[in-house]
C-alpha cells in the first residue's frame, strides 16, 4: 500500500502566525499612523536646505566671511553679519512652534556656524560638527570638516 505524504502547514502552525502577525500590527500600526513620528524627518530635510543654502551664498559672494547660521533650541536661523562688506539678503529660518516637542541643537547646545569662500564651516563648527534635531526620534545632521552637509 502507498502511502501519501501530506504537504501543507498545520493548524497550530498557522494560528501561531496569525498571532504574531496581530501583534506586529498593533505595536506597528500606531507608528504610521501619527504625523509626529514624521516631524523630525521634515525639521531635518529643511535644515539640510537652510545649511546647504548659506553655504551656497557664502561660496558666491566672496568678498567676506558674511553667511551665518545660528542654531538655539527652538529656531535655525540663516542670515547675514552686519559689516559694510556684507551684502544685504534675505534671511532663512526655520522656527519650531511651541505646540511641536521638536528642538535642534548644535553639539548639544546652541551656536554659530559661519562659512568661509569654499564653503568650509567655520566658528563653532570649525572642524565639523552635528546638528541633532530631536523629538520623539533624535536625527542628525553632520556638517564635515570639508563642508559636505548630511543626514545620518
Amino acid at each position: 500500500m502507498v502511502t501519501m505524504k501530506q504537504q501543507g502547514f498545520s493548524l497550530i502552525e498557522l494560528i501561531v502566525t496569525i498571532i504574531i502577525l496581530g501583534v506586529l500590527a498593533v505595536v506597528v500600526a500606531p507608528r504610521f499612523s501619527s504625523s509626529e513620528s514624521y516631524q523630525e524627518h521634515s525639521y531635518r530635510a529643511q535644515v539640510i536646505s537652510l545649511i546647504r543654502a548659506m553655504q551656497l551664498r557664502a561660496m558666491q559672494q566672496t568678498n567676506d566671511i558674511c553667511h551665518l547660521v545660528e542654531v538655539s533650541e527652538d529656531q535655525i536661523l540663516g542670515s547675514i553679519e552686519n559689516k559694510p562688506s556684507c551684502n544685504n539678503v534675505n534671511n532663512l529660518s526655520i522656527t519650531v512652534p511651541t505646540e511641536e516637542n521638536v528642538s535642534f541643537s548644535l553639539d548639544g547646545g546652541a551656536g554659530v556656524i559661519r562659512f568661509n569662500t569654499l564653503g568650509v564651516p567655520q566658528a563653532d563648527c570649525f572642524g565639523g560638527c552635528d546638528i541633532a534635531v530631536s523629538g520623539i526620534d533624535t536625527l542628525t545632521i553632520r556638517i564635515e570638516s570639508q563642508g559636505y552637509i548630511h543626514a545620518i
